[in-house]
């Protein structure tokens, strides 16, 4: 597999979505955009494991907030 450069990544590669949504600044706003909701807050209990060699990705929101 080529490795691509920065500017060739987009939200659908692992490597930048596990980067944007481990940072708190950049993922409370881009889940708020895309589910159309306000968030109170993000938990991060878990990171992304490997189980049976395959890839198990949780991506849990806490205590979402509807819009005022």
């Amino acid at each position: 597999m080529a490795k691509k450069t920065i500017s060739e990544l987009t939200i659908a590669d692992d490597f930048m979505f596990g980067a944007v949504m481990s940072d708190p600044e950049l993922c409370k706003p881009l889940l708020e955009y895309i589910l159309k909701i306000k968030i109170k807050r993000i938990e991060y209990p878990e990171l992304q494991k490997v189980i049976d060699e395959r890839y198990l990705r949780w991506n849990t929101c806490d205590k979402l907030c509807k819009k005022s």
